[in-house]
């Protein structure tokens, strides 16, 4: 959430956090002044791959960081932290941005939903109440801190980062572009093993270019090196495509308990075409599903939210599977 700080920390700080629920755990912080990198810079809320075979700690969950001090050279900076604090000149503050809100943001703008930064009537403290509840929009919103209930005009998502994002990222039209990079891979391509993220659109952008969307993706050596490190509009994996709009989707809905379970994969039972459940249903279960193809109504007997991701999933899997017998 945003919290302004009163003593600057240094600019890579690695710190013993003991807290009940996580004994012994170091914690990695970052303190990023937008101005030292001229460039541009961008921030996300990470999280797992939606596929990962790469049998290595996920180095991107948290909030992940890129930052450039030229265009022409490497990214000065292209990594994930538990808390990032972000140096507001402007304002004269330094602006923490912690996990949970950041994962938070990812979740209500894949599901297309208003942010809006709420602050309390009561105490002046910002709002915000959990990736839990990113998926939800209200009119009433109850303070985390003192419990008074504030309401807004519209329904919206309580988020402070919607603040820092309307402040800093570059006004560039369109803002969000495809790639327009097809890629076909077969297994014995990646032997170190591959992840696969649907992207998300940056809390902060403020590079010259347009962000990509898609599935951004990684895959390695043996020995561990990683041979690509792109976004593409269109994935295919041994005989498996990856469904863009579901695996974005699946990003989000994996993150919230209830949606998470409810989950599942249907294919129309009048053409066979896989349904994606989108807008409204994508957040919500339903025993009613219509195939994008042929607009007939499947059933699904029990209220769920349609995904092939789950099938594409096991699809993957069973590539990966085979490839290393």
């Amino acid at each position: 959430m945003l919290i302004p700080l009163e003593k600057a920390m240094l600019s890579y700080d690695l710190y013993y956090l003991i807290t009940e629920a996580n004994f012994g755990k170091f914690m990695d912080r970052f303190l990023l002044d937008p101005s030292e990198y001229p460039a541009g810079i961008a921030i996300w809320g990470g999280v797992e791959p939606v596929f990962m075979t790469a049998h290595r700690p996920n180095e991107e969950a948290g909030i992940h960081v890129h930052a450039r001090k030229s265009s022409t050279a490497e990214k000065d900076i292209d990594q994930s932290f538990d808390e990032v604090t972000f140096r507001d000149r402007a304002s004269g503050r330094d602006i923490r941005i912690d996990q949970e809100a950041a994962v938070g943001f990812m979740i209500s703008q894949i599901f297309g939903l208003q942010m809006q930064h709420v602050i309390c009537s009561n105490c002046g403290e910002d709002i915000f109440l959990g990736r839990q509840a990113a998926a939800n929009p209200s009119r009433n919103h109850g303070c985390p801190s003192c419990s008074t209930v504030n309401t807004t005009d519209d329904e919206v998502i309580a988020n402070p980062l919607i603040s820092l994002r309307d402040g800093y990222s570059s006004k560039i039209d369109p803002a969000v572009v495809l790639p327009e990079r097809l890629l076909s891979l077969r297994w014995d391509q990646f032997p170190g093993g591959i992840d696969i993220w649907g992207s998300n659109q940056a809390i902060i952008w403020t590079a010259r270019k347009p962000e990509e969307e898609g599935l951004h993706i990684h895959w390695y050596a043996s020995d561990g090196t990683m041979l690509q490190d792109d976004t593409f509009d269109t994935v295919t994996i041994g005989a498996t495509e990856i469904d863009v709009t579901a695996a974005r989707l699946w990003m989000a809905q994996r993150e919230i308990y209830q949606l998470r379970a409810a989950v599942r994969s249907i294919n129309c039972e009048e053409c066979g075409t896989p349904i994606c459940s989108k807008g409204v249903q994508a957040r919500t279960p339903s025993k009613d599903h219509s195939c994008p193809k042929c607009a007939h109504v499947t059933s699904s007997g029990s209220p769920i939210i349609a995904n092939p991701m789950p099938t594409i999933v096991q699809s993957l899997k069973s590539g990966w599977k085979q490839a290393q017998s």
